[in-house]
C-alpha cells in the first residue's frame, strides 16, 4: 500500500474528480509535500479505493482527477464489537486497535458502573478521525461504523449472533460464525448485576483468556477471535 492514501467520504464510484480540504489536504501538502502531477490513492470508507492525478492546488482545496477506481465488495461475517464507555484514552487505544483489525461497527453504551458517561463533540470528532487515520494505515477500505447508545438493552440487533467475555466460563467461540456476530465488553470495572441478568439472555457466555483482562486487551482480543 503506498503511503500517500487519503480519506474522501464524499467520493463515488461514478465520480471522475474530487477535492481534498482541510486536514486531509494539509495532510497531502505539508506532510507529504505532494503538487500538481503527483499521484495518490483516495479511499471514502465504503470499498472504493481511487487511483488518482492532482489536477489543482488553491488555498482551499486540493482537487485531483481519479485514473482508476477499485470497488470491493464487504465480507462475512459481520463483526460487531459492543463496548461499555471507559475512560478515555483507552478508548482512543481500542478504536485504533480494532479498526486495524477489521471491526464493522463499534457501538459504545453508558454501562451502570461506567467511569464515563458521554463523549463531547471535539471527543467524537478525535474518535472519527482516529478511525480514519488508522483506516489509511492498515490498507483496509471499509470505515467502522461509530454508534452511542445510552444502555447495554438498547445495543442488540435482530439477525446477529451475540457473545460477551465470561471469566468463569470454559466456553470458547465457535469454529465457524457464517453471518453476523457481535461481541459485548464491559467498562473497566466491569457489568453490574442487571447487565448481567440481560447478557444471560440475549449473548452467549465465552472465555476470552484464564486471565483477567484489562477493558482494551478484552476487546483487542475479542475482535481478533471473532475476525479469524
Amino acid at each position: 500500500m503506498p503511503i500517500e492514501r487519503f480519506f474522501d467520504s464524499d467520493l463515488t464510484a461514478e465520480d471522475r474528480e474530487g477535492q481534498l480540504e482541510g486536514d486531509q489536504m494539509h495532510h497531502a501538502l505539508k506532510v507529504f509535500r505532494l503538487g500538481v502531477g503527483d499521484h495518490l490513492e483516495i479511499i471514502n470508507g465504503h470499498g472504493l479505493l481511487a487511483h488518482c492525478l492532482i489536477t489543482e492546488i488553491s488555498k482551499k482545496n486540493l482537487r485531483y482527477q481519479v485514473i482508476k477506481t477499485h470497488l470491493e465488495k464487504r465480507g462475512l461475517p459481520k463483526t460487531v464489537l459492543i463496548l461499555g464507555m471507559p475512560k478515555f484514552n483507552r478508548l482512543e487505544f481500542i478504536i485504533e486497535k480494532v479498526c486495524e483489525l477489521g471491526c464493522d461497527k463499534i457501538t459504545l453504551f453508558n454501562a451502570d458502573r461506567s467511569e464515563k458517561v458521554d463523549l463531547s463533540p471535539n471527543q467524537l470528532d478525535r474518535l472519527n478521525l482516529l478511525l480514519q487515520a488508522a483506516l489509511k494505515q492498515c490498507g483496509r477500505l471499509f470505515l467502522p461504523s461509530l454508534e452511542l447508545r445510552s444502555s447495554l438493552d438498547q445495543c442488540f440487533e435482530q439477525d446477529y449472533t451475540y457473545y460477551y467475555g465470561h471469566i468463569e466460563t470454559k466456553e470458547k467461540l465457535p469454529l465457524a460464525i457464517k453471518n453476523q456476530a457481535g461481541i459485548v465488553i464491559g467498562p473497566e470495572s466491569g457489568f453490574s448485576d442487571k447487565e448481567k441478568a440481560l447478557l444471560s439472555t440475549k449473548a452467549h457466555p465465552i472465555s476470552l483468556s484464564d486471565a483477567v483482562l484489562r477493558v482494551d486487551t478484552a476487546a483487542i482480543c475479542a475482535v481478533c477471535l471473532l475476525r479469524s
